[in-house]
């Protein structure tokens, strides 16, 4: 399993079904042990490396670009 779709999609989820979206979250929290909340500004283009391990963002973050 690939972070950047799973947390892609528990952001596009979560506007449609709150729940689903936090089930995702803790999901990716546990496995890639990462706190990245749907609240941060993050681009769809943003790809984090090594799965995201150990990655902490402030839900105030904007983050742009990428490859």
């Amino acid at each position: 399993m690939n972070f950047n779709k799973a947390y892609h999609l528990g952001k596009k989820i979560y506007k449609k079904c709150p729940l689903c979206g936090k089930i995702i979250k803790f999901f990716c929290k546990i496995v890639f042990q990462c706190d990245i909340p749907y609240a941060a500004d993050i681009d769809s283009t943003v790809y984090f490396c090594h799965n995201a391990f150990g990655v902490v963002i402030n839900p105030t973050a904007i983050i742009q670009g990428g490859v």
